[in-house]
């Protein structure tokens, strides 16, 4: 008698293949497009490997295709350095990561409404591509002369204090920096940028809001720990009802600070009054705590 075939497999024997298969994928990838803990939906992996371009090539799709979907993939990233050997020169980064809230929520109402689902996507995925490829163009301009660098569709070099590492569809990952010898980049600067952050990302001009982890971190932790406090940081922004910025400060010593609130909420980070009519970063915070804690 034959020997039977057992007709399922265990759920431990599939997730340890599933978790085999996005190790390997992430090796031969890297963890900027996908993460090794990552378990990917196939349409979230498919809007991922498009935008590389020895995949699209492959999809036999045109030139003008192609152009719609490709976004920038440097071969190295060497502009910035977290860990110099004269800790004096070690500098504190700021590292943010977002995804638009509710996307498939918001596909199913356009096809509700009468909207072909096919085009409904269609014309999403592009206005989200086009908004990817030209987010570098919206980074805070450098202030120094060594700024992160590309040359724009004028063929001009710009100059920028930051850099994207990934872009694809609705999700994105960036770095603001700025190399010794220039200026030291504050926190405040990043803050200046986060104020306006909600006009770059409605540039797209879809109906969504859009949740972002933005993590401000001390030279001497380690770079997989810095990526870590991102995605924890914009899962707090989700978790907290989405339409929102969690703002983490990371220490050395890997203790935190979070605040997570709605965008319309953040300029009281400028406007916020003391006591004595200081605003802004030369108020004194204690007096609006001492005044919740009475």
């Amino acid at each position: 008698m034959a020997a039977m075939v057992e007709k399922f497999t265990s759920i431990s024997y599939e997730s340890e293949k599933q978790k085999e298969f996005f190790e390997k994928l992430s090796a031969s990838l890297s963890e900027s497009i996908i993460a090794p803990n990552e378990r990917l939906s196939i349409p979230e992996l498919i809007k991922r490997l498009v935008t590389l371009d020895n995949v699209a090539q492959k999809l036999n799709l045109t030139s003008e295709e192609l152009s719609k979907i490709r976004i920038e993939v440097p071969s190295t990233f060497v502009d910035i350095n977290r860990h110099q050997d004269d800790p004096s020169k070690r500098r504190w980064t700021a590292w943010f990561q977002g995804d638009g809230d509710r996307i498939g929520e918001f596909l199913k109402n356009q096809v509700d409404s009468g909207v072909d689902e096919v085009k409904a996507l269609s014309t999403f995925s592009e206005a989200m591509l086009d908004w990817g490829k030209n987010f570098r163009f919206h980074l805070p301009d450098a202030q120094g002369t060594t700024g992160y660098s590309f040359i724009d569709e004028q063929h001009q070099r710009v100059l920028k204090d930051g850099r994207i590492i990934y872009a694809g569809g609705d999700d994105f990952l960036g770095v603001l920096y700025r190399n010794d010898p220039d200026p030291i980049l504050s926190a405040q600067e990043c803050l200046n940028w986060f104020y306006g952050f909600n006009d770059i990302w409605n540039t797209h001009k879809q109906k969504i809001t859009v949740s972002v982890g933005f993590v401000w971190a001390a030279p001497n932790v380690p770079q997989r720990d810095v990526l870590q406090h991102c995605r924890e940081a914009e899962k707090a922004a989700k978790d907290s009802g989405r339409d929102r910025i969690a703002i983490r400060i990371l220490f050395n010593g890997g203790n935190t600070l979070e605040w997570t609130c709605p965008w319309w909420y953040l300029n009281v980070l400028k406007d916020y009054r003391d006591r004595n009519n200081k605003i802004g970063k030369d108020a004194n915070w204690n007096h609006i705590f001492q005044d919740i804690a009475t």
